[in-house]
């Protein structure tokens, strides 16, 4: 519901579905991290009254060596996606659509139920070892209702709205990127997201 609230406020102060959808991306990489997030990627269909659609993948890519490292880690494309669409289609400033994923990172949210059991089950245990704020009392993962704030992620959001998308690829959080065991800063120089012909029919 946050995140369906973000896209309902960049609507409500005269965004098109493309700003609304963007806004609403990033607030879902805060609200629902197991699910999404600036570290990912994603693919986009656009259909507009009268036009021919279009599609957008911007998934993560294998590093330029071609190596895959234990973890999986590829070079991510969600922000170089959404930064593509908005080039193509938004209306509003991007720095714009970021303000309800800042707030909703920065201020914090109730942890949904979805989100409470993904941070028990499988490698979530494991995914939240060591970061304090998905902890409650007695070191338990935050249950239902508690109150999550992410205060790192609302920064780095902050560089993306202020610096433009441009800073995590060659920018400023590129270079902390460039830390992580399968990222290098030239596989993320050299990211771009594909606009392509969407798989189509005949139907019925």
């Amino acid at each position: 519901p946050a995140a369906v609230e973000a896209g309902m406020q960049v609507l409500d102060a005269g965004g098109n579905a493309a700003d609304a959808a963007i806004a609403t991306a990033f607030a879902v990489a805060v609200v629902e991290p197991y699910a999404s997030g600036i570290g990912g990627g994603g693919s986009a269909l656009l259909a507009a009254p009268g036009e021919e659609a279009t599609s957008y993948d911007y998934r993560e890519v294998v590093a330029r060596d071609g190596r895959i490292p234990a973890s999986g880690t590829g070079v991510p494309g969600f922000v170089a996606g959404l930064a593509q669409i908005h080039a193509d289609h938004g209306s509003l400033d991007w720095e714009e659509l970021l303000q309800p994923a800042i707030r909703l990172a920065g201020e914090g949210f109730p942890v949904s139920e979805f989100l409470a059991a993904r941070m028990r089950a499988d490698y979530g245990p494991a995914s939240i070892q060591g970061l304090e704020h998905f902890h409650g009392s007695g070191g338990r993962p935050l249950q239902a209702g508690e109150r999550l704030i992410q205060r790192d992620l609302a920064r780095t959001m902050m560089i993306l709205a202020e610096q433009g998308p441009e800073a995590f690829y060659t920018g400023s959080i590129a270079d902390r990127l460039a830390e992580v065991d399968g990222l290098d800063t030239a596989s993320l120089e050299a990211y771009a997201p594909e606009q392509v012909d969407p798989v189509g029919g005949e139907f019925g």
